[in-house]
């Protein structure tokens, strides 16, 4: 009985710490800086869109995907808000698809050269390239954020 109750334990302190390693502030943080937009990339961009308080669906391939460095098999989802950046630059069959539902606003877009920049973002991320499970450049995210930039080039 005692080794069964231990074997429980120590599942449970396992548990406990796969699931708080993502809200792990620190050397391991690995987020892009509050000021999620960079200015010279807006100003030379064709198409920029701004959306405030909504959901946000991406999927697709990106080589370039900028948060946090703490995932867990290439699963994200953060307990605190978190910034991220995803980039595809049309290299390798990179294109990313983004819909958008805000208060009053949506947005739909499928580009192969666009940066979608997500400030305040919580919700469900799964890249590929993080995940030693599975090999890929693959992106899905769900997430509600505070800050949507939507750049296409």
């Amino acid at each position: 009985m005692k080794n069964k109750k231990s074997y429980k334990i120590v599942i449970i302190l396992l548990t406990i710490c796969l699931l708080t390693i993502p809200s792990v502030h620190g050397a391991l943080q690995g987020n892009i800086s509050e000021n999620v937009v960079d200015e010279e990339k807006i100003e030379n961009a064709r198409d920029s869109s701004h959306y405030t308080n909504s959901l946000i669906l991406v999927f697709g391939k990106s080589d370039n995907v900028v948060g946090p460095l703490v995932w867990l098999l290439g699963f994200y989802c953060p307990l605190f808000k978190r910034n991220f950046r995803m980039i595809a630059d049309d290299e390798r069959n990179e294109s990313l698809t983004a819909m958008i539902l805000g208060p009053g606003q949506f947005g739909f877009f499928s580009k192969e050269k666009i940066s979608i920049d997500i400030g305040g973002a919580r919700g469900v991320l799964f890249y590929f390239k993080k995940s030693i499970l599975v090999n890929g450049n693959n992106i899905i995210a769900f997430c509600k954020a505070d800050n949507i930039w939507v750049n296409t080039y």
